[in-house]
């Protein structure tokens, strides 16, 4: 009866662990966000009012095609925009596979890059998304080599 007892308990407690750090996918939007030049920006960012988005077109690239470039609509009072900013080498440009989740009340941004070749040639991406505005809080951005 006390051997049932504690299997039981044990049991109880390995679920209750499993719950608590179960990875929940967060539905996102991407976003076409060019003309920018981003490399002196951090690689991960978080916006969440307009004010700040408008900021990023103090970085609008010198291109001639970029200067009449005006930012797509997004709707802050429901919505937050995450950016990361992926460097990878390779002798062609990368795969990259993207995944948003929340785990213990913390959004992830993850992105896996699988390298071609061993080449020293750059690739660049920044990634625009947006989430539903009550996940934009706290984020962690990850990028992960294959």
């Amino acid at each position: 009866m006390v051997v049932m007892r504690k299997i039981a308990l044990i049991g109880i407690f390995l679920i209750t662990i499993s719950v608590c750090t179960a990875q929940k996918d967060i539905i996102y939007d991407d976003v076409g966000i060019m003309c920018l030049n981003l490399s002196g920006l951090s690689r991960g960012l978080i916006i969440s009012t307009s004010d700040e988005y408008k900021e990023l077109l103090k970085n609008l690239s010198p291109h001639p095609e970029c200067t009449s470039y005006s930012l797509p609509e997004i709707d802050f009072n429901s919505k937050t925009l995450l950016g990361l900013r992926v460097n990878s080498k390779g002798c062609s440009a990368p795969e990259y596979f993207r995944r948003i989740y929340m785990v213990n009340g913390e959004v992830v941004f993850n992105v896996d890059i699988k390298e071609n070749g061993m080449c020293k040639m750059l690739h660049q991406v920044t990634y625009w998304v947006t989430i539903p505005k009550e996940f934009g809080e706290k984020v962690q951005f990850i990028t992960n080599m294959k």
